[in-house]
């Protein structure tokens, strides 16, 4: 078998811990008993006798553990002796650049498992097959996230509002990283897709570290990280995510628990049904905490810098415009409702109608600091692209994030042209209702849109 992806990442993670600046974060022992560790697992991979699949995974999967463990092992107090003594940027904001690009590749080379073999991802039998060789191993790794995602978090969301360093943007363009192969696992573990649902999973439902995983894989490039260091289908894996993030405000996401269980409360009887309004509330709770993480991500700037940039730029447009207005959207569940089924929620404070209205605002002010760009995209698509549902959804956003009237009028001119090639009526009531949705919004004068 042929483990050479798999060689070439642990060779970078063999770099990594070799490094003098390792053994002065974690201590001489932990670091020379890691790099032993590395060099094992080399010899292995590359032996003429090579070990089985099996023992390539539990080795890799191991690797990626005592990876991940070592930020346990950071020393701050020896490191910041060092930092005294001789090198000023050893640590930076509590973590190692080296030890964080070594959990990098250590993660590029579980991935590199899923790779292995004649096994066509693509086919559910063969997914299966592979998913039961490797989901034992897989799985502690991905517990373990939880040790780095605080980190992760507060350097990429950090990382826009403050003046950095060179070693903060080594370590910001290696939490990008972590970032990437943590989604391209997980994108190749679906068999090269990735849905709604399984980020959501993946994220274990919290919409920080959802959002701020899509944010580093968004906003990685060849330019920061080094085109060895990336997956060859990182364009791919960036749309993937896109659409998948965009997926997130969906009530299948919100009540999943629910569905996957295939047992809804309405169902359960008097004592455990739950009226339309307590229903809503948790729509606009689920709603509020992914405004809230949108905000803190800062995920405007690469969400919209990639739908610019992707070779299906169509496709990404038409699942941004939804996923904005689901997030823009104000509360529709009455203040009373929220008292009978909400506890304070400690992480984002959000315990009532006015603390989602109130993040929900501030994701809306956000937006409008972006909405010639957001509308650029938007009036970008050729007419042909646009389709009655998605006018729906435009008309939608244009109610909470108004375009700039002279562009919108010129769209809105586009589209009636298209309108009147398609068949029936024309343009259709259908049609006429979300352009007089959309010039509403757009503050367009009525003579105006009659000029149309």
């Amino acid at each position: 078998m042929e483990y050479g992806e798999i060689i070439g990442a642990v060779q970078h993670v063999a770099s990594c811990a070799g490094s003098l600046r390792l053994v002065n974060c974690v201590g001489a022992d932990r670091a020379q008993s890691f790099e032993r560790q590395v060099r094992e697992t080399l010899d292995l991979l590359g032996g003429t006798d090579a070990v089985t699949v099996p023992q390539a995974i539990a080795l890799v999967c191991q690797l990626a553990l005592d990876c991940i463990g070592l930020t346990n092992a950071v020393d701050l107090e020896l490191a910041s002796h060092m930092t005294e003594c001789f090198d000023q940027s050893l640590v930076v904001w509590g973590f190692s650049v080296e030890l964080a690009r070594a959990i990098a590749m250590s993660l590029a080379a579980v991935a590199g498992l899923l790779s292995l073999g004649s096994h066509d991802m693509s086919i559910p039998s063969h997914r299966y097959a592979k998913r039961a060789q490797i989901a034992p191993y897989l799985e502690p790794v991905a517990a373990d996230f939880d040790m780095i995602s605080m980190q992760v978090y507060g350097a990429l969301c950090r990382f826009e509002a403050e003046a950095s360093s060179e070693e903060e943007r080594q370590l910001q363009s290696s939490f990008q990283l972590i970032c990437v192969w943590i989604l391209t696992i997980l994108s190749r573990f679906e068999g090269g897709r990735l849905e709604p649902a399984s980020l959501w999973e993946w994220a274990n439902g919290d919409p920080q570290w959802a959002l701020v995983l899509s944010k580093g894989v968004l906003s990685s490039s060849t330019e920061s990280s080094g085109s060895e260091d990336l997956p060859q289908e990182l364009p791919e894996l960036k749309n993937a995510v896109l659409l998948a993030l965009c997926g997130l405000p969906s009530p299948d996401i919100a009540f999943g628990g629910e569905l996957e269980a295939d047992v809804i409360a309405d169902d359960l009887g008097v004592i455990g049904c739950f009226s339309m309004q307590e229903r809503l509330v948790g729509l606009d709770l689920h709603r509020s905490r992914l405004a809230l993480a949108a905000c803190d991500a800062s995920l405007l700037q690469p969400l919209l810098g990639h739908a610019e940039a992707s070779s299906q730029k169509a496709e990404c447009v038409k699942a941004l415009v939804p996923f904005v207005a689901a997030l823009a959207k104000p509360v529709q569940s009455q203040a009373g409702a929220w008292a009978d089924v909400i506890e304070v929620n400690t992480d984002t404070g959000i315990s009532n109608q006015a603390d989602a209205a109130g993040v929900i605002d501030a994701f809306v002010a956000e937006a409008a600091g972006y909405d010639r760009s957001l509308w650029s995209l938007v009036f970008g698509l050729a007419p042909e692209d646009v389709e009655l549902r998605w006018v729906s959804e435009v008309a939608q956003l244009a109610a909470y994030v108004p375009p700039p009237a002279k562009e919108a009028s010129e769209a809105l001119r586009s589209w009636l042209q298209a309108t009147r090639q398609l068949p029936g009526p024309s343009p259709s009531p259908s049609w006429t209702a979300h352009f007089v949705v959309f010039a509403v919004g757009a503050g367009l004068e009525p003579e105006s849109a009659e000029a149309q």
